[in-house]
């Protein structure tokens, strides 16, 4: 089971619409990225990765998210990362819990 979290939604949001919650146009897929640095420990992680803070730790997040079925894998972005995009089932999802994204208003 995954639980709603404002990061989650917003990840979602632009996965589904092509652009950030605040307005941003973006890609709808987030791609594998490696020596990301947590902000609270400094540590180095891998992840999927939206922008600002907002990404999917790989795998242990990433992977919840694909069980629960709101995300798949999807193709390779441009410089041949993994990406994953949103499922039908993780626009149910974001439809149900719009309300804590991030929109601009």
């Amino acid at each position: 089971m995954v639980l709603p979290t404002p990061k989650l939604v917003n990840i979602l949001y632009a996965c589904a619409h092509g652009r950030l919650p605040w307005g941003v146009e973006w890609d709808n897929a987030l791609p594998l990225c490696e020596s990301l640095i947590d902000d609270e420990t400094d540590e180095e992680y891998t992840g999927y990765v939206l922008c600002c803070g907002h990404t999917l730790k790989y795998p242990q997040e990433s992977s919840a998210v694909v069980g629960a079925g709101l995300m798949l894998p999807g193709p390779d972005d441009r410089f041949g990362r993994p990406t994953l995009t949103i499922t039908k089932a993780g626009r149910a999802f974001l439809e149900q819990h719009i309300g804590m994204a991030e929109v601009a208003a």
